[in-house]
């Protein structure tokens, strides 16, 4: 375990000036998809944030329990790879469909645990900041602690793109005061919500079709495109995915255990309960070529 404390102000200096042109690059996209956030709040930092304790751990334990999240003063990560974290702070929009090449195995094989605080003299900054800006300083904090360079990759890759099926939609469009029981019987009101209610059953409550593709595409075996042309109205659905065989006999994997190419025959089977297809095509997506990427210090 190591813990950087250092203030490393020249750094934070130099590091400052690529992230503002970056940010000028990426903040228009990914203020289309960010929640509607109170005024006061802050869609790019106004000065460098400094992450200045920083605990990265190998996770080892084969848990399936994956988590990733921005916390009141800074972020935690359990049992994910880098891969994640870069699509995380880098993507335009929810990153299901980021792609990152040239990147060494470790980046999308090794599961790490991190624990990231923000310096105590940046604490303000950093909660005057929406989801987006937070994201800004993430891509600080990869930048430096892996020590991380790339380039815009602009190669056209393998996609699915998810249009509406010839035979027309079948989703409702969402209504104000629409509801929904979960499984233990709670009223859900909520507007935007996309609910696993079990390991192969997902609801939509006013969910748009950006959204539900970047559920897709972090279970699918290529990145997933809207191209229904849906946006931005919210719907209301179920989708029940089938199970795939157990190759040992045993009772059916659930969607969220299967292999990317299990989940894929999957989702193309469930999303033709709302009226919608997957189609294989090539073109441009959002992502990164890496150049130089090290390994976090770990204990």
């Amino acid at each position: 375990m190591i813990e950087h404390t250092s203030a490393r102000l020249d750094f934070r200096r130099k590091l400052w000036l690529p992230l503002a042109a970056l940010f000028a690059l990426t903040a228009p996209a990914l203020l289309g998809q960010a929640a509607a956030a109170p005024a006061p709040m802050l869609s790019a930092p106004t000065k460098p944030i400094d992450f200045d304790i920083a605990v990265f751990k190998l996770n080892k334990s084969g848990d399936n329990d994956r988590t990733l999240g921005l916390t009141a003063d800074g972020f935690t990560m359990q049992n994910r790879a880098f891969h994640d974290l870069i699509r995380f702070a880098f993507a335009k929009g929810r990153g299901g469909a980021y792609r990152i090449s040239g990147q060494p195995s470790w980046v999308d094989n090794d599961l790490y645990d991190i624990q990231a605080k923000v310096a105590p003299e940046d604490i303000a900054e950093w909660q005057k900041l929406n989801g987006v800006g937070q994201k800004v300083a993430l891509q600080g904090f990869l930048i430096e602690y892996l020590k991380l360079k790339f380039h815009s990759d602009p190669t056209p890759y393998p996609y699915y793109a998810l249009v509406v099926a010839k035979n027309g939609l079948k989703m409702t469009p969402y209504k104000p005061g629409d509801t929904f029981k979960t499984p233990d019987g709670h009223t859900i009101s909520a507007k935007g919500l996309l609910m696993w209610v079990s390991a192969s059953e997902v609801i939509g409550q006013g969910c748009t079709t950006e959204r539900l593709v970047d559920q897709l595409s972090g279970h699918a075996d290529r990145g997933v495109i809207d191209q229904t042309g849906l946006m931005p109205r919210g719907y209301d659905f179920t989708l029940q995915f089938d199970d795939a065989p157990d190759p040992n006999g045993g009772p059916g994997i659930p969607f969220q255990a299967m292999s990317p190419g299990d989940a894929t025959a999957s989702i193309r089977s469930a999303v033709k309960q709302l009226g919608l297809e997957l189609k294989p095509t090539t073109g441009p997506m959002d992502g990164m070529g890496v150049d130089h990427i090290e390994r976090p210090p770990t204990d």
